[in-house]
């Protein structure tokens, strides 16, 4: 699934790691480019980060009016930490 290795989620892990997650932290992922692995990512490291901070709840929102990354990870929904919430239509009306 994805061209990502686990080295690059552990840079990211690091990167976000430094300082202990406090409540309201986010990682926003986009492109305004569709095809280049938005919702690989981010249904990867949603994953990654349920199994790395364990007691710490982790949430997904999804966007985007497509709703890929909701559709994938839909299946592991527990209460309310994966949500569909479409934030525009770019098309118009």
């Amino acid at each position: 699934m994805g061209c990502f290795s686990k080295a690059s989620l552990r840079q990211i892990s690091k990167a976000v790691g430094r300082k202990k997650l406090e409540q309201g932290q986010s990682i926003f992922v986009g492109n305004i480019k569709g095809g280049v692995g938005k919702s690989t990512l981010t249904t990867l490291l949603f994953d990654y980060f349920q199994k790395k901070k364990g007691k710490t709840k982790v949430q997904m929102v999804d966007a985007d009016r497509q709703g890929t990354s909701f559709e994938l990870l839909e299946p592991m929904a527990k209460g309310d930490n994966i949500r569909h919430v479409p934030a525009s239509d770019r098309f118009g009306s």
